[in-house]
């Protein structure tokens, strides 16, 4: 899966967790590289989509503000989720989760 048109790799912030990459714990973190990893298993998981360790740790160390160049990706993040599950984003009709 691609993110803002290029395809997930480290120069990512936002990584769609679809099975089809392998990233490393240490840059999703370990809930999100299990969801990345059960997937590709071909376990039915709802699709996701995670922003890189890194970036939060930069935005603990920018006094906990959000760099703007992340919007983008996250926009076209959500629109993979709305894609593959129908639903869209604030719809009464099928909620998703963010944690």
């Amino acid at each position: 899966m691609t993110v803002a048109g290029h395809r997930n790799d480290v120069t990512t912030e936002v990584v769609v967790l679809d099975g089809t990459t392998d990233h490393h714990r240490a840059l999703i973190g370990g809930k999100a590289w299990s969801i990345q990893h059960m997937r590709a298993l071909g376990i039915r998981v709802p699709p996701a989509f995670v922003i890189t360790t890194a970036l939060c740790r930069e935005y603990y160390e920018h006094d906990r503000t959000v760099p703007q160049r992340l919007w983008d990706q996250v926009d076209s993040a959500l629109a993979h989720l709305e894609s593959e599950t129908g639903r869209g984003f604030g719809s009464p009709r099928g909620r998703y989760s963010c944690r």
